[in-house]
């Protein structure tokens, strides 16, 4: 009767190991998926300030060029000025078309086909 109580609190102990590491791995899933997670988002941040940088330093630069070409002081920054405005009314105006390729592309790529 003995040697079956043993068995029965080995196999207990065993189960109880078993059930820890699962809750370990599972813990550990998850902390792994937040930092993929937290990644991606800091690295699409950087990528999104980077090109607002670089958007916003090659308009004075253009502007720049611009003033060059045209003999004055503000004619550049007013072509500059205008485009800018052009791409923001473009995209107001296709806003909806916007939204639906990027949640589009978004389903694609993380919600699998059946």
């Amino acid at each position: 009767m003995s040697e079956f109580k043993t068995q029965i609190e080995s196999i207990r102990k065993d189960a109880v190991d078993l059930i820890d590491l699962h809750i370990k791995q599972v813990k550990f899933d998850v902390i792994e998926r937040i930092a993929e997670e937290r990644a991606k988002f800091i690295f699409a941040s950087m990528a999104t300030f980077a090109f607002f940088l670089v958007a916003f330093l090659g308009s004075i630069f253009f502007a720049l060029i611009a003033n060059e070409y045209t003999n004055s002081n503000y004619l550049g920054y007013g072509i500059i000025a205008a485009i800018w405005t052009i791409l923001f009314i473009f995209g107001i105006l296709f806003k909806s078309q916007i939204k639906s390729a990027l949640f589009n592309r978004f389903i694609n790529k993380n919600i699998p086909s059946s």
